[in-house]
């Protein structure tokens, strides 16, 4: 069987299955999306053979949903980088530029596929499942502190917004697997962080309405812009920093949002934002804009950093 008549087979089972093929497919990636989740899958036409369909998933997706589904290998130790995957996150490799990259997944046939397909549309529910534990009982008000690197793009944010804590009272913390030792930049000056934001948002709302075609609203709480184009619902909660770190501060509630399977949920960063006062103003400019598509925190990479603490009552 030729890579071409593979290739047809594949396309062939992924529409039956549910998916839709998108953008300009090339020899090296076709991107597909549920219909179901609005997640992404690139097929990966020069890596295939038979016996073996190579795919790629985003790098944030829980790779153990998959474990249990027999002629599918995944390996969350490995990546597959590719410039024409552009819709998942970037990294650096072997050169000097940062290039888009995935998890890869090995299929030993179409009867593989479709299990993996079906399980690729569960992802949200399976998510959800994960989470009930920061879901229900409200605490007192305090700030959560978390950062996601699931995709290894270095965040960093200038949020201290105020939110309800989970029930142990705990904030978090998601350990990134960067171990260049830098940490979040907070911009502790109010006046500069107010403009920080404001960039930022201005920044995100620009990209999903100028070049992603969507309907967009400002919120502010407990996810900053409401995005909506056709039946597709996007919650995107954005992050500016001046600083360049691998960690990002979200409240309880932003991360309990964007675990919600009823819509999808975005995180957009616009980081290294550069400051300059102008009679006795500050100005933002620059910055490197990041979009994490499908951003959905994992408990995995939760640790407490803060604790509250009640303080007993005097007699």
């Amino acid at each position: 069987m030729s890579i071409d008549q593979l290739s047809k087979e594949v396309e062939r089972a992924m529409e039956q299955n549910g998916f839709k093929k998108t953008d300009e497919p090339t020899k090296k990636a076709v991107a597909y999306r549920s219909e179901k989740n609005g997640k992404y899958i690139y097929f990966r036409p020069e890596k295939s053979k038979v016996g073996q369909i190579r795919l790629a998933i985003h790098p944030g997706e829980p790779v153990t949903s998959f474990a249990a589904i027999g002629g599918v290998d995944v390996n969350r130790n490995e990546f597959d980088h590719g410039s024409n995957m552009y819709r998942f996150p970037k990294r650096l490799n072997k050169g000097i530029n940062e290039i888009h990259f995935g998890i890869p997944v090995k299929i030993a046939s179409i009867a593989a596929l479709t299990s993996f397909a079906d399980a690729f549309h569960k992802l949200s529910s399976v998510v959800s499942a994960e989470t009930d534990s920061m879901r229900g009982k409200s605490g007192s008000d305090e700030t959560t502190q978390v950062s996601d690197s699931r995709s290894d793009d270095f965040l960093s944010s200038n949020r201290t917004e105020t939110d309800v804590l989970p029930s142990d009272g705990k904030a978090l913390e998601v350990q990134s697997d960067d171990r260049t030792g830098q940490v979040a930049t907070y911009q502790g000056d109010p006046k500069k962080r107010a403009v920080v934001e404001n960039y930022a948002v201005a920044k995100a709302i620009a990209f999903f309405r100028d070049k992603e075609e969507f309907s967009v609203d400002e919120k502010g709480k407990p996810y900053d812009l409401h995005c909506q184009r056709g039946d597709l619902l996007v919650h995107v909660e954005v992050k500016g920093t001046t600083g360049f770190g691998d960690k990002v501060i979200v409240t309880r509630n932003e991360i309990k949002d964007a675990r919600n399977p009823d819509w999808r949920s975005d995180l957009f960063i616009v980081r290294n934002i550069v400051l300059t006062e102008d009679n006795g103003e500050w100005v933002a400019s620059g910055g490197k804009e990041y979009r994490i598509e499908n951003w959905q925190p994992h408990d995995d990479d939760l640790s407490a950093t803060q604790f509250e603490y009640s303080v007993p009552k005097t007699t």
